[in-house]
């Protein structure tokens, strides 16, 4: 059996201690701030009461929907973001 060992000690199988940080955006109707180790995540949740142009009139139940981005340098290599003009979602 292979024998592994973390810079950290910590057991193969072992996460890094999770800190949540709720409400950690004062515009969002929700929002957290998660960190483990090195990593930080900031997560936000909007409601609005409607649907996407594509759904309206065929759905009546609610419609979640998600994306994510990284920030140049968020990496050990250059990340290159792709400018907001280049991005072919539609934007209100």
């Amino acid at each position: 059996m292979m024998s592994f060992e973390r810079t950290d000690g910590r057991a193969a199988d072992a996460l890094r201690p999770v800190r949540i940080t709720p409400g950690f955006l004062i515009n969002a109707e929700g929002s957290a701030l998660i960190e483990m180790g090195n990593t930080r995540v900031i997560c936000a949740a909007s409601v609005e009461d409607k649907l996407p142009p594509h759904l309206r009139g065929q759905r009546t139940e609610g419609w979640v929907t998600a994306e994510y981005a990284m920030l140049p340098r968020s990496t050990e290599h250059v990340l290159r973001v792709r400018p907001a003009e280049a991005d072919p979602r539609p934007h209100a």
